[in-house]
């Protein structure tokens, strides 16, 4: 389970929350059964990597595994699409 969830989804709805936005809160991947705690993150905007870090979430937040991953030096924009990806 990832948030955002994939596909196209308003700036909007993710910006906002308590006054943050999704750059400040980063994105979140999940799971009951794979353990993500050496899991890569690769996320790319018009085909070129972009920097991100990732934190390992403690567990039974939501789920037995989670990491959160946060853009860093650069900021969400609408119309550009962006694609992560990530290795367990």
């Amino acid at each position: 389970m990832s948030w955002p969830a994939p596909g196209t989804i308003p700036l909007q709805t993710l910006n906002g929350a308590r006054g943050k936005s999704v750059d400040t809160t980063g994105w979140s991947i999940q799971s009951e059964q794979i353990d993500l705690s050496g899991a890569m993150v690769t996320v790319t905007v018009d085909g070129a990597s972009q920097p991100v870090t990732v934190t390992q979430l403690l567990p039974n937040y939501g789920a037995k595994y989670a990491i959160d991953f946060i853009r860093k030096g650069w900021k969400t924009q609408a119309g550009k699409p962006t694609r992560s990806r990530s290795v367990a």
